[in-house]
């Protein structure tokens, strides 16, 4: 019950935000235009800002567990790569199989992480959480404008995608995060707390016009790309990647983290993300949403499951 309420609480508020949204737009405060723009926004200056806060504040000096990190990037990476694969013989539109891809492959384990691990392992056991957010979260990202960019209907020439790639502002804000980690430098407490300040406030803003553009009446058009999403992000691949974890043996404190990571439903940065590199906005937000619901019941399972069998 304790991890039900975990999840519970962790992710009501993001339907707090989302209804906020869509109720500001029912009632006409809220336009597509200005939709349009805080996406672009988000996209561009939020999400890479709330990114280069997350790896900043890595503290590298926490243990490290190669072999566990090395076999949660070889799994999630097969995985993905295996999606290219799959997802095409279930849907035929590119900018949909980009979105699917995502959606089942990124887990919001910047949201989940940190609430459920210091409840399954306590808040001084956090260091191995800290470093997967460090490698993951950019990483995640870097997929992600991969995904797109191979899933795009106009293949650039190996530059143009290179250039493309290079001057996404995820690729950039990751970059950069990490010279400036491994270099030590340290900023200024006003400069930490303007970028702090940033980061606190993306989540909410993207949520509540993430709920600003969802459109009920147009669920329907994408009901079995939901299906294939939502089940593949929540049941398929954590049933995957899991057994394979526990056979190469992590478990216990090792294995808590990547429960998290493989059961999280879809990062809220996946829906500006579509938007803005042509995937499908609208399928991509709905998997958030969705997924999100669901979860609520789907991680309490999955760790239900762990604990019952000994693994955490």
């Amino acid at each position: 019950m304790d991890s039900f309420l975990i999840s519970f609480n962790t992710i009501f508020p993001l339907f707090c935000y989302m209804s906020l949204g869509y109720f500001l737009w029912r009632i006409s405060m809220v336009n597509d235009q200005a939709i349009a723009t805080i996406n672009k926004l988000a996209f561009n200056v939020f999400f890479p800002v709330l990114l280069f806060n997350n790896i900043y504040r890595t503290d590298i000096s926490e243990v490290i567990r190669p072999r566990v990190i090395l076999t949660l990037l070889v799994v999630t990476t097969s995985l993905y790569i295996a999606s290219f694969f799959i997802i095409p013989l279930l849907e035929k539109d590119r900018a949909k199989q980009g979105s699917l891809i995502q959606g089942i492959y990124r887990g919001n384990f910047g949201l989940l992480g940190v609430p459920i691990g210091a409840s399954l392992l306590g808040a001084d056991n956090l260091g191995l959480t800290g470093i997967i957010m460090a490698i993951f979260i950019p990483y995640y990202n870097i997929l992600s404008v991969v995904c797109f960019e191979v899933c795009g209907n106009v293949k650039p020439k190996p530059v143009e995608l290179c250039k493309r790639f290079l001057g996404n502002p995820f690729v950039i804000s990751a970059s950069l995060a990490i010279a400036v980690l491994l270099s030590g430098i340290q900023f200024p407490s006003a400069v930490r707390d303007c970028i702090t300040g940033i980061s606190n406030m993306i989540t909410p803003l993207a949520l509540i016009f993430l709920g600003a553009a969802f459109r009920f009446s147009r669920v329907g058009d994408n009901s079995r790309q939901l299906i294939i999403g939502v089940s593949g992000k929540l049941i398929f691949l954590p049933a995957i990647a899991l057994p394979v974890l526990i056979y190469m043996g992590i478990r216990e404190a090792d294995l808590v983290p990547a429960l998290v990571l493989l059961t999280a439903p879809p990062s809220i940065v996946s829906y500006p993300m579509a938007v803005r590199m042509g995937g499908d906005g609208e399928l991509a937000g709905q998997l958030v949403v969705f997924s999100s619901s669901l979860s609520i019941i789907t991680m309490f399972l999955w760790i239900f499951a762990m604990r019952s069998a000994g693994f955490i």
